[in-house]
């Protein structure tokens, strides 16, 4: 049976004159390209900047159209299934300064194991003032993490707008956007939604309250390090996104090597059998030792 090895870099855009895999030394890559078919596609169109997970589901054969959002595959990679009344959020652990936002995702040198303790301060501390509303925050890897915001009473609608400057939603569509240094609130993007985008604005004021002054970001401090004392929430979403079975679409049966929950989640849904593996913790604060 012919098989095959589908590569997705994911992130590796450049605008430069030489972008970096010219400059780069690659010899695996130059082994797997000169036995490969390759080609140029946009994954959502021309001049569009998609998300890893909108880009991803589109490689895999499947339209995006009324998208249901990334915080659910992100959920969904970690094993958790949404209740009915609540909504999944993609987050980042970032570092502010004096009200302004310094680094999205904390100089990406944020440890796992950091990250676990943070998660644990802000669901012992940070209480919703609606006694019916309530959160579960779970860390994933390094800056990366997962909101599930629920409601015992009311329907949510994740119509809102991303509290994160680095997305925004155009028609529905997540994208990448020019960063900026001021934040902007989660505003409704339906009357229907007007509860949730409070609810997410309250528990980003909540955080950055209880962040601020932690033990962890003290030691952060003494080293140098970026502050991780706030956290950016984007891809509100309460279903899954329907995918077409990769398996009953081309005729072979399909694995994914995969570590992030987003990626789990998509491989999940598109019918994959998962070949996970962990991340290493970072060690030292030389992100590009820890990335090679």
């Amino acid at each position: 049976m012919e098989k095959l090895i589908f590569v997705i870099i994911d992130g590796a855009a450049d605008n430069g004159k030489n972008t970096s895999f010219e400059l780069a030394n690659t010899p695996n890559l130059d082994y797997l390209v000169s036995r490969s078919k390759v080609g140029l596609m946009y994954t959502l169109g021309r001049g569009i900047a998609p998300e890893s997970d909108t880009a991803v589901i589109s490689l895999f054969g499947n339209k995006i159209k009324n998208y249901t959002g990334r915080g659910p595959f992100e959920a969904y990679g970690l094993g958790i299934k949404l209740k009915e009344n609540e909504i999944a959020f993609r987050t980042n652990f970032a570092s502010f300064k004096d009200g302004e936002l310094i680094d999205r995702r904390v100089g990406r040198l944020l440890k796992t194991s950091e990250a676990k303790e943070l998660a644990k301060i802000i669901n012992k501390k940070v209480k919703f003032d609606d006694k019916d509303a309530y959160f579960k925050f779970y860390p994933t890897v390094e800056h990366r993490g997962v909101l599930i915001i629920g409601h015992k009473k009311r329907k949510l609608c994740p119509k809102i707008s991303n509290l994160d400057v680095g997305y925004r939603i155009v028609d529905g569509i997540p994208m990448a956007s020019k960063e900026s240094k001021t934040l902007s609130f989660s505003k409704p993007l339906s009357p229907r939604a007007k509860r949730t985008a409070e609810l997410v604005n309250e528990f980003f004021i909540k955080v950055r309250e209880v962040l601020e002054g932690s033990e962890i970001n003290k030691r952060r401090a003494k080293r140098g390090l970026l502050p991780a004392n706030g956290i950016l929430i984007r891809g509100a979403g309460d279903r899954l996104y329907p995918m077409k079975n990769i398996n009953k679409l081309t005729g072979k049966r399909w694995a994914a090597i995969v570590g992030m929950p987003l990626e789990k989640g998509i491989a999940k849904n598109a019918g994959m059998k998962l070949l996970p593996f962990d991340y290493p913790e970072i060690r030292g604060y030389d992100i590009y030792k820890h990335l090679y």
